[in-house]
């Protein structure tokens, strides 16, 4: 709506990147001009938006981006404060909301180069998911939302000092906060663990709303969740749910089938694995299965940037991936509203 936006947008990134790569460079007694090199591997938004590409054919059906690989850039030709020759290596986006992010995330655990059946699961605001079956490969994303990092909720809270990140139950809930600063806010994994109490002591019913007259929770003398709270945190995870099942559906994969189930983004490697499967967040899968890998994509851009042949792999990978819109599924719909319940789920079905 705005022409100025994408501009606004493309400055605000690249300012906050220099001032990064400032910092960085004075941490290591460098100077930004001896840096010849950058990797960036972000959503397909954020690689557009760095490169001051429009965004418009994200913004409507099929939602495609305007590229997925692109050659190297010239710092100096998109405004970051490097030496003015060094090249900038976008990792490739593989379609639609599949970003660099995850072509990073999958060369960190060398999935591509991998036989045997893997699901990649990305949690954060727009749930990405990739399946691999041998040398199959199929990819979609889900509109999760910001649950998984505390937003759109009352008590919600990003992981920093203060925040509930784990919870347990003696007569009661028992919360325990980042830094055992008071409680000011509940984060992701704090969500998870009092989503699965409520239901495990019947707090909440499997359909997600509140037992008895009360329509707010109280947790602590200063924390109390709503039940919109309950709702979104509901929407959240039956999209990842109907994503996955999905997946295995189209491929004719159980989830015993597979090897190892990779959890990348919000969570970090703090999520309890039990409360995540009794609410359905996590497939019902053997806990030694369940791998998390935190920020996956941060691993993967400092792989390719150590490696040219590195990201000729994943270039190339990418362009086999299948990628599937789960918005044109006649059947989503359908599968969405039966994810909603609150319950393990353990086959290729939810």
């Amino acid at each position: 709506r705005n022409p100025a936006g994408l501009s606004d947008l493309s400055g605000a990134i690249r300012g906050l990147l220099n001032r990064m790569i400032r910092g960085l460079a004075a941490d290591s007694g460098i100077s930004p001009e001896e840096i010849y090199e950058i990797v960036a591997a972000g959503n397909t938004a954020m690689s557009h938006f760095l490169l001051g590409i429009p965004v418009d054919t994200l913004a409507v059906s099929p939602f495609h981006g305007a590229f997925s690989s692109a050659c190297p850039f010239r710092a100096k030709d998109i405004g970051l404060d490097l030496n003015p020759q060094a090249r900038v290596y976008i990792a490739p986006n593989i379609k639609s909301f599949v970003g660099g992010d995850i072509s990073a995330g999958l060369t960190a655990l060398d999935l591509h180069k991998t036989d045997g059946s893997f699901l990649f699961i990305d949690l954060g605001t727009n749930g990405e998911i990739v399946l691999k079956k041998g040398r199959q490969c199929v990819a979609t994303s889900t509109a999760a939302g910001p649950a998984f990092e505390g937003m759109n909720l009352s008590c919600g809270s990003l992981a920093l000092p203060g925040a509930v990140h784990a919870a347990s139950w003696d007569g009661g809930f028992v919360l325990r906060t980042i830094g055992d600063e008071p409680a000011r806010g509940i984060c992701g994994t704090g969500l998870v663990d009092i989503l699965a109490l409520c239901v495990r002591h019947r707090l909440v019913d499997s359909d997600g709303k509140i037992a008895g007259a009360e329509k707010n929770l109280r947790l602590s003398e200063s924390l109390t969740l709503s039940q919109q709270d309950i709702r979104e945190m509901q929407l959240a995870i039956a999209a990842v749910k109907t994503g996955v099942g999905n997946m295995l559906e189209r491929f004719g994969i159980a989830i015993h089938d597979l090897q190892r189930i990779y959890v990348a983004g919000a969570f970090g490697n703090s999520l309890n694995i039990a409360n995540g499967v009794a609410i359905g967040l996590l497939p019902d899968a053997p806990q030694d299965r369940i791998v998390f890998v935190g920020n996956a994509s941060l691993a993967g851009a400092r792989k390719l940037l150590l490696s040219g042949p590195e990201r000729k792999t994943i270039e190339a990978f990418v362009r086999k991936v299948k990628h599937v819109s789960l918005a044109m599924d006649p059947a989503f719909q359908e599968q969405f509203v039966e994810a909603l319940a609150l319950k393990p789920y353990s086959g290729g079905t939810l």
